[in-house]
């Protein structure tokens, strides 16, 4: 299975990156090669949809779980649909948050955060 993991850099030391969206780098995680690759976020100062676009990559790149912070609605429902694992990861780097996942000590993301957008009135 391709884990994702949200990241403020582009190898495993790097720290998780709490906001799915705003995120600049995804760590991808082949559990069966062991081989990393990093997907570069292609919008992460966008002003409204942020997340879409990475989350439509990262679905067409085949993974099969995500580890984040917070998700908005509209990237909630498209990883949902596809069948994409929601995990919250904890504090740490891109390795903790992967060895965390293996052992089943991360929560399933189970709702939405709120949508941005409609938060600033847009």
């Amino acid at each position: 299975m391709i884990i994702a993991v949200s990241s403020i850099g582009k190898d495993p030391e790097s720290e998780l990156d709490s906001h799915f969206g705003r995120a600049r780098h995804y760590v991808l995680y082949d559990s069966e090669t062991k081989n990393f690759e990093v997907y570069d976020n292609p919008a992460p100062d966008a002003s409204i949809g942020v997340g879409i676009e990475a989350a439509e990559a990262l679905i067409g790149k085949g993974i099969g779980a995500i580890i984040t912070g917070r998700i908005g609605p509209n990237v909630f429902i498209l990883f949902r649909d596809a069948d994409i694992h929601m995990m919250e990861g904890i504090s740490g780097t891109v390795h903790d948050n992967l060895k965390a996942y293996r052992k089943n000590r991360l929560s399933v993301i189970k709702t939405s955060g709120p949508d941005h957008a409609a938060l600033r009135g847009i």
